[in-house]
């Protein structure tokens, strides 16, 4: 699996880079509640894709929170993260990071990266607003 393909299909497809107008064009209902410490999931009740995003969170975390969510409803329709992380003794790192990956790709685009080029990766993670680890990724 190509991760990068994968986002370059989906925002061709849809013309835009935005999480929030793919999982609107994609029919994926994003509820907005008050998750204490956790940023966001996804889950599929009977089948129906749904994120669920931390509400107290601000715009832009907000936003990488979709897009992440987004990469699991992408890459990992049926993986239910939370209860494996919570009844078992399943690893969920690997899930998680491509998750991360794909938010990157969608959020930051190529040409965005090319620009910035010259730029440490604390500078370009600073720019972007993401953490250091996430830009290296």
């Amino acid at each position: 699996m190509n991760i990068g393909e994968e986002v370059r299909a989906l925002t061709e497809k849809y013309e835009t880079r935005d999480p929030f107008d793919i999982t609107a064009a994609m029919q994926i209902p994003i509820l907005y509640e008050t998750l204490g410490s956790i940023n966001g999931y996804y889950n599929r009740p009977y089948g129906v894709p749904i994120i669920h995003i931390n509400q107290d969170l601000v715009e832009h975390d907000q936003q990488f929170v979709c897009a992440h969510e987004l990469g699991h409803c992408i890459l990992h329709p049926d993986a239910n993260t939370p209860f494996l992380r919570s009844s078992t003794y399943m690893s969920v790192d690997r899930i998680e990071i491509q998750a991360n990956v794909f938010a990157m790709y969608l959020l930051i685009s190529d040409a965005e990266l090319a620009e910035s080029r010259y730029y440490t990766v604390d500078q370009i993670a600073r720019f972007f607003g993401y953490q250091r680890e996430l830009i290296e990724l």
